[in-house]
């Protein structure tokens, strides 16, 4: 398994995620096989269900793709989602990676990984249908 995709805690659950503040969900986007509509119902519709738990997320791709398709602003610009998602990025007290369809090829989500490893954060991976957290 390449680093950027092995897990970083196995000893977790959803309750245990619920000690930190502020989780930045991490999730395919450009990659999504389904298109970037459905990346970005999907992985709301993720953000959703753990936000109903009890868990602070933020997820930048529910938060990104209104500002795509109502604002003008373009899906592709690193410079522009970079510099933006780093603003929470750098708040977060963990990183949740929801495990759907691209997330292995994802530069975004590797680059995701790799700060939280430097800062020495934790990282975690969630199934997006069951829920299983590792």
């Amino acid at each position: 398994m390449p680093p950027h995709l092995r897990p970083v805690n196995n000893d977790i659950s959803l309750e245990g995620l619920k000690k930190y503040g502020l989780i930045y969900l991490a999730s395919p986007y450009t990659l999504y096989a389904k298109g970037l509509n459905a990346a970005f119902e999907d992985v709301t519709e993720l953000a959703g269900k753990l936000v109903k738990l009890g868990l602070g997320v933020f997820a930048p791709i529910t938060y990104g793709h209104p500002l795509t398709t109502h604002g003008a602003v373009n899906a592709l610009d690193e410079n522009i989602w970079y510099p933006l998602n780093d603003t929470f990025l750098h708040k977060a007290d963990c990183l949740l990676v929801a495990r759907m369809t691209g997330h292995q090829s994802s530069k975004g989500i590797a680059r995701e990984i790799s700060y939280f490893e430097m800062i020495g954060k934790p990282v975690f991976f969630i199934h997006p249908e069951t829920l299983e957290v590792f």
